[in-house]
């Protein structure tokens, strides 16, 4: 199962560009691989109606192991997170996503990212929340 936390469905289907920031969650779906999607706040009538073929929840309840967790820095509300590439407001908090992790990291967690950090300079915001997420997860490994 991937674990999806990210403000954006990323299930656009395009022949021609298959493997972009918002295509990789149609074709992975299409390979066979269970989508858990948490924070999606932005889609077309495309993204929803490849929600509703292939069942998509955003629940974490009946997921399946093994687990891969992708985190979208702009899953976070943008007063948290201002250097993302596509803003969406009405994002999580820290606090949610971090309990996210820790009841994801509960399960078999082959492998985690996390992406969408858009900083040109060192310590921002983001960037130092991004960080703060990826040892959140790696304090579930103690």
């Amino acid at each position: 199962t991937v674990v999806q936390l990210d403000a954006h469905r990323d299930l656009v289907k395009r022949e021609k560009e298959k493997y972009a920031h918002n295509t990789w969650a149609y074709y992975a779906i299409n390979q066979g691989f269970k989508l858990v999607q948490i924070g999606a706040r932005s889609w077309d009538e495309q993204e929803e109606r490849h929600k509703r073929k292939f069942s998509i929840t955003d629940s974490l309840k009946n997921v399946k192991e093994p687990v891969y967790l992708t985190i979208d820095m702009d899953v976070f509300d943008p007063s948290y997170a201002p250097e993302t590439g596509f803003h969406e407001p009405g994002g999580l908090t820290p606090r949610e996503v971090f309990k996210i992790i820790d009841r994801v990291f509960k399960k078999k967690v082959i492998g985690m990212d996390v992406m969408e950090l858009s900083s040109k300079i060192l310590n921002t915001p983001t960037s130092s929340l991004a960080a703060r997420t990826i040892l959140r997860a790696l304090s579930n490994l103690v």
